[in-house]
């Protein structure tokens, strides 16, 4: 109903594939009596909330409940994300060594304002700047208070953020940089040529703009003007200078691990096995995660009970240490998610459904209609 504050619950019959119900509110005890009335209920899917799951145990306890395998996939993955989070020059070293080991991509790579209005206008920030600096002034204020012995709630309240923000920055060690988004641009095909007028001594935007205009070229001189700002002019051989290299973020390297080497290009690809060469612990981490992707994919050998013991190893990072513990409190949902075909797929679906209808009629009437409308619309 109000995201963060307050949400509802919506509960389908997988065999019918059609919503029966919308609760009110995700408390366990709401949950509970809606399940006493409906005796006849045998599995129970669910996400891995703490609330339906103690509300599954105590209203309905001759089910079987499963846990659904893609909440478990992102369980894995936030596990990853938080390992990495404090992991970022280990990320940078590994780029670092990625890049030299493999040639530049030429497509996609970020332009930097021209020079010569960087220089007319020398404290004017840019338009990425601003944000940067207001969110290194909340890791700062975070990290004061974390010192001054407050804990990360009231860290969270204190700054008005979420919660796991403040463990993320707390996590860190030091200020976590978003890397730079990378955009296409009509002058990729003509990088090769650029480069060689460049080296030959051409500096002027305009010109090497006509010159390409001649050869097909369907862009505009900016395009080929921000190409070329960041080039060096004042170097010997007056050749490109190489990109600032930075590590992809803590959520994209984690999806780079769960992928497998086959789904990787040539630079995500040198980038892992650039990290998992150097770090022992990143390495056992990105094995479990496999075996728990292949088990999920129900490929792999292992099962359940022995991944947990391969995962409390000291030689594990503790985020996934963790991940094995939480998996163990929840053991038989998330076996039963693992053998049977049972999974919330359809229920996304219906969510989607509920909120397209929710933002429809926003403003204009209360749960009751919403709940009407989700259970008898056609």
């Amino acid at each position: 109903m109000r995201k963060g504050r307050r949400y509802g619950t919506l509960l389908c019959d997988l065999e019918q594939h059609r919503p029966i119900d919308v609760l009110n509110d995700r408390e366990p005890g709401t949950l509970a009596a809606w399940l006493r009335k409906h005796p006849e209920v045998e599995v129970i899917t669910r996400d891995r909330a703490h609330c339906y799951a103690e509300g599954a145990s105590k209203g309905a306890p001759q089910a079987i409940q499963v846990a659904d395998r893609f909440h478990l996939m992102q369980n894995l993955r936030q596990a990853l994300v938080r390992m990495l989070d404090h992991r970022y020059p280990q990320m940078t070293l590994a780029m670092r060594d990625a890049s030299s080991r493999s040639p530049p991509t030429k497509t996609c790579d970020v332009e930097m304002p021209n020079r010569r209005r960087t220089c007319r206008l020398p404290g004017r920030p840019t338009q990425s700047d601003v944000p940067r600096k207001r969110r290194l002034e909340r890791y700062e204020d975070v990290i004061e208070l974390h010192h001054q012995g407050m804990s990360h709630r009231e860290i969270a309240g204190r700054l008005s953020i979420h919660r796991e923000t403040v463990a993320r920055y707390i996590r860190a060690g030091e200020f976590p940089e978003r890397p730079r988004r990378k955009y296409a641009s009509k002058t990729d095909r003509f990088t090769d040529y650029l480069e060689k007028r460049w080296k030959e001594g051409c500096h002027n935007a305009a010109q090497l703009a006509r010159e390409l205009q001649a050869m097909g070229f369907a862009g505009s001189y900016c395009s080929v003007r921000r190409r070329v700002a960041h080039w060096d002019r004042d170097s010997k051989d007056s050749s490109p200078r190489s990109p600032k290299v930075s590590p992809p973020s803590a959520r994209r390297a984690a999806w780079l691990l769960l992928k497998k080497p086959s789904e990787l290009n040539d630079r995500d690809r040198a980038f892992v096995d650039s990290l998992l060469g150097r770090w022992p612990d990143i390495r056992v981490a990105a094995r479990l995660a496999g075996d728990f992707v292949a088990m999920v994919h129900r490929e792999g050998s292992d099962t359940l009970d022995s991944w947990i013991q391969h995962a409390w190893d000291a030689a594990v990072p503790r985020e996934l240490r963790a991940f094995a513990t939480s998996l163990k409190s929840d053991f038989d949902a998330v076996d039963a998610g693992l053998t049977t075909p049972w999974s919330n797929g359809q229920l996304e679906g219906q969510v989607n459904r509920l909120k397209l209808i929710k933002r429809q009629m926003y403003g204009r009437a209360n749960f009751d209609l919403l709940r009407q409308r989700v259970l008898y619309a056609e």
